[in-house]
């Protein structure tokens, strides 16, 4: 994951890679960052606000969010053990 980052950010830096102005996704102009969907593909990004970014690693790997939720998960956990 580190080197992925560490190879857009010198791509960006010798103009092989141009960070755009603008969110991929929502088109909004604040603060842009590279996504990867595959660490492997180090170079092919999705270039993602950060609420953008969130969201889509949210997609990818939604987390727990509510008191009900976590008691689900515990009980389907706790039931699969039985």
């Amino acid at each position: 994951m580190q080197r992925a980052h560490a190879r857009v950010a010198r791509a960006v830096k010798v103009g092989v890679l141009l960070r755009p102005t603008s969110c991929d996704k929502c088109h909004a102009t604040r603060r842009i960052v590279a996504h990867h969907e595959n660490y492997d593909e180090s170079l092919r990004v999705a270039w993602l606000c950060d609420p953008c970014h969130r969201t889509r690693h949210y997609e990818i790997s939604p987390r727990v969010v509510t008191i009900e939720d976590a008691r689900r998960v515990l009980s389907e956990a706790l039931a699969e053990r039985d």
